[in-house]
């Protein structure tokens, strides 16, 4: 295959304790091996950021240059939606969004857009208001998070979208032995492609996950602009046209982290 491809984490958070070059590094180099994998002549590799509640690091990074030692990160020409990150490592494009969660506990990433949605809307609420922000939206998986009624609720969500511009999305932190969601069937039987991302947690070295776990689709560098993503994926993100990349967590891995987080959040309870 010598066509070029847009390789694409779709589900990446910078987190206050992230390091910004460790993880845009890491991002290419991971990136990088898959392009190397497809054979693609010329390729460019996207981070779709889903930052959460009072996160602003994509507009911080506007307005001045990140904590980075070998990446310059600047504003995108013509595309408000986008950062460009360069260094002798090579190029990446960051494209603004944002993740919120609903008052009944589910996720929902509003990607490809600057506009800030609040947490505790309900699910349809949510929704409604990410269609009108012209966002990208994606549901994505998280541990115990689509278990039970709400995971039926995601289900509904993407059989009532009519309009075919919810997606499922799948999360590098998925353990091998977790069962398929059902929400990915429902996803598949509609025709419509899952749209994974690593999602890494807020805890050390993390960020070397970035670009493990994603997809890519066909298409030159110059496709790779925020709302020229964002309306061809809710245009027509179709199974055939998104092929995933990456490996699911392996169970110890997983037991780890979860643990680890468990812990973090317990400590930043007791100091809050």
């Amino acid at each position: 295959m010598n066509n070029p491809i847009i390789a694409i984490d779709g589900h990446v958070h910078v987190h206050p304790t992230s390091d910004v070059d460790s993880l845009l590094s890491a991002a290419c180099r991971n990136l990088a091996q898959v392009a190397k994998a497809q054979g693609a002549g010329t390729w460019r590799g996207v981070l779709m950021l889903a930052e959460m509640r009072e996160a602003r690091w994509f507009e911080s990074a506007l307005g001045a240059a990140p904590a980075a030692r070998s990446w310059s990160v600047q504003a995108a020409p013509g595309d408000p939606l986008a950062l460009n990150a360069t260094s002798a490592e090579g190029e990446l494009t960051i494209v603004a969004g944002r993740q919120v969660v609903t008052s009944e506990g589910i996720e929902v990433l509003t990607l490809a857009t600057r506009t800030v949605l609040n947490d505790g809307m309900s699910l349809g609420d949510t929704l409604n208001a990410a269609h009108a922000a012209r966002a990208l939206v994606v549901l994505p998986w998280g541990a115990g998070k689509w278990l039970g009624a709400r995971g039926r609720m995601v289900e509904s969500a993407l059989q009532a979208d009519s309009q075919r511009s919810v997606f499922a999305g799948d999360n590098g932190g998925r353990p091998q032995f977790w069962p398929t969601p059902g929400a990915f069937g429902t996803a598949t039987r509609l025709g419509r492609a899952v749209l994974p991302g690593t999602d890494p947690l807020p805890l050390p070295g993390e960020e070397q996950r970035v670009g493990s776990f994603g997809f890519w689709i066909e298409g030159p560098p110059s496709a790779a602009t925020g709302s020229a993503l964002r309306d061809r994926l809710v245009a027509g993100a179709e199974v055939k046209d998104v092929h995933a990349f990456g490996r699911l967590q392996g169970p110890w891995q997983f037991v780890r982290n979860q643990a680890a987080l468990r812990m973090r959040n317990k400590q930043s309870r007791r100091t809050s």
